[in-house]
């Protein structure tokens, strides 16, 4: 699910690797994963799924590519970012004067050692976020009604796609969960469009996953990835409409 993203999210900020690209995981992690493809191609077709997966790609690619055009790396917080590398301007010339020239005998934690306090760090610091997350999307689960979507997003109603991703963002629900549901949801009227907009919405986000990005990320990223998330499910949902109506 998207909040099973976070972790390795965190890895990547903490790493410094390229803001694009990172963003670009973000997005495509949870709605291309080898389970979800697997899935796809036997309840769509193999048409739609390549259909699927190429909309979601290129519109996430074009998303990381946006932000970081437009400098949301800014947005980050310092907490979420590993240390810069360090630079030793003066080589080795002087090893009395610099400390990159000079030797050690303080024992190094061993890759298991490192891999294991981190780890354990992570999950203590994210444990309140994770009660928090679980509790909304009991109670999502709870009292959302069964055909509560069915009635807002038929295929009568003008509005259904992005109605439908609307719907689908609070939603903390995996995709290989909603998958199983296209028939169902195709027999009380709801149209292809609606339905993968609501996959990419519940699958692209949800309330929990925004709890958890809020220790990471400051308010205009949280409204920038919310609004790549509803575009993406918006405009492919409108394609959908348009290829297999």
């Amino acid at each position: 699910c998207s909040c099973s993203t976070i972790p390795m999210l965190i890895g990547l900020l903490k790493a410094r690797a390229g803001f694009g690209p990172t963003m670009t995981f973000l997005f495509t992690s949870p709605l291309l994963n080898p389970i979800v493809i697997a899935l796809f191609i036997p309840i769509l077709g193999l048409e739609a799924t390549l259909w699927y997966a190429g909309l979601a790609l290129t519109l996430s690619i074009a998303a990381g590519v946006l932000l970081n055009r437009f400098g949301f790396e800014r947005y980050i917080k310092q907490t979420a970012l590993g240390p810069k590398p360090a630079a030793c301007d003066s080589g080795c010339e002087n090893p009395e004067e610099t400390s990159c020239c000079a030797s050690t005998t303080t024992e190094v934690p061993s890759m298991w050692q490192n891999a294991w306090q981190e780890s354990w760090a992570l999950f203590r610091s994210m444990i309140p976020y994770m009660v928090i997350a679980m509790l909304i999307g009991a109670g999502v689960h709870g009292f959302v009604p069964a055909d509560f979507f069915a009635q807002v997003a038929s295929a009568d109603n003008p509005v259904a796609i992005p109605t439908a991703a609307l719907v689908g963002i609070p939603l903390y629900v995996r995709v290989t969960t909603l998958l199983p549901l296209v028939g169902s949801f195709v027999a009380k009227g709801v149209s292809m469009g609606a339905i993968i907009a609501l996959v990419i919405g519940s699958g692209g986000a949800s309330l929990p996953e925004m709890i958890l990005l809020k220790r990471l990320f400051y308010w205009p990223m949280m409204f920038a990835f919310l609004v790549v998330v509803f575009s993406t499910a918006v405009v492919s949902g409108f394609v959908f409409n348009s290829l297999f109506a």
